[in-house]
């Protein structure tokens, strides 16, 4: 597949600057969240909040719905409860919890103030919160929490500080959900030497050089299990990299795409490339993974807390 160019956005006014964010050398357009204490390399700005509500469509393909959890289900519908999305982004799971349980009553945090996207009934509660410094919610709260694709967000030495603080906020009895990537993309045909190559640098190589944990999606179940919580489940998922493969396999390709020539500027630094060398290399994978009928899989983990 030959090179693509990445797409210039319309330059963001600096009068709309939102704090906390800054611009990337060469992404002068686009606002990114990184900061110097955050690994996190993702854009806040309207083309990234239509790639998080795609990519929100295939999560909710994979695993039929928004809530994993059978008992969580039955008293979202019957009796409602407390429910909590964090790092909710624009706050398409948390609005789809609200649409499919409308007794439940519904918040969300994420720790830039402009990412959500108010509903016209505003019947979901926002309010910035960080994971890390401690959410600005009590102890046993809530009856539901929510936190997902934080695999590039949090250091590897941060994830059992975000678990404990999930849990903080639960209520005894209450369940905690969480969605990571696996990171790899597999094939029971075998990989190219390009895949195997991209697996191991790629996107997974510039998180572990920023001190990430790539691996943070089959771990979720340790991590679940190391702060306390009992009756823990995983659940695995694979979407497959291939636009001929059903409604699935189009929104991962579509999503990787996205990913690809959102992070490039932030991976060309990684390996001394340029963005379209990465945007190049990283559409080639995805070529070779349609060809293989590679796929990607996916983790929902959960548990409760005693």
């Amino acid at each position: 597949m030959p090179p693509t160019a990445i797409p210039t956005p319309t330059p963001v006014a600096a009068s709309k600057a939102v704090a906390g964010l800054h611009l990337v050398p060469g992404t002068e357009s686009r606002q990114y969240h990184s900061t110097k204490e955050s690994i996190y390399a993702l854009p806040a700005d309207g083309q990234e909040y239509d790639r998080l509500e795609q990519q929100h469509r295939l999560i909710m393909l994979l695993f039929d719905g928004p809530v994993a959890i059978p008992s969580v289900r039955d008293s979202l519908t019957t009796t409602g409860g407390k429910v909590l999305d964090i790092g909710s982004g624009p706050g398409s799971w948390i609005k789809d919890v609200k649409k499919a349980f409308p007794k439940a009553e519904c918040h969300a945090t994420d720790f830039v103030a402009d990412t959500f996207k108010p509903t016209e009934a505003n019947d979901i509660a926002f309010v910035v919160g960080n994971v890390l410094t401690g959410l600005p919610y009590p102890d046993n709260a809530f009856d539901f929490v929510h936190m997902r694709f934080f695999t590039g967000a949090l250091k590897k030495s941060e994830w059992p500080i975000a678990v404990n603080e999930l849990v903080r906020v639960t209520k005894p009895g209450g369940w905690i959900q969480m969605v990571e990537p696996d990171g790899r993309i597999r094939s029971e045909r075998g990989i190219t030497p390009t895949i195997e190559d991209w697996n191991t640098r790629g996107m997974r190589g510039s998180l572990l050089k920023r001190g990430g944990e790539p691996n943070a999606g089959p771990t979720l179940a340790t991590f679940l299990s190391n702060a306390g919580l009992a009756h823990i489940e995983d659940i695995v998922a694979s979407a497959p990299m291939n636009s001929k493969a059903g409604s699935i396999g189009e929104h991962m390709v579509k999503d990787y795409r996205s990913l690809i020539t959102t992070l490039a500027p932030i991976l060309s630094q990684s390996w001394d490339i340029t963005p379209d060398a990465v945007v190049e290399w990283g559409f080639s994978v995805i070529a070779q993974s349609e060809a293989l009928e590679g796929f990607h899989n996916f983790h929902t983990a959960f548990g409760q807390k005693p």
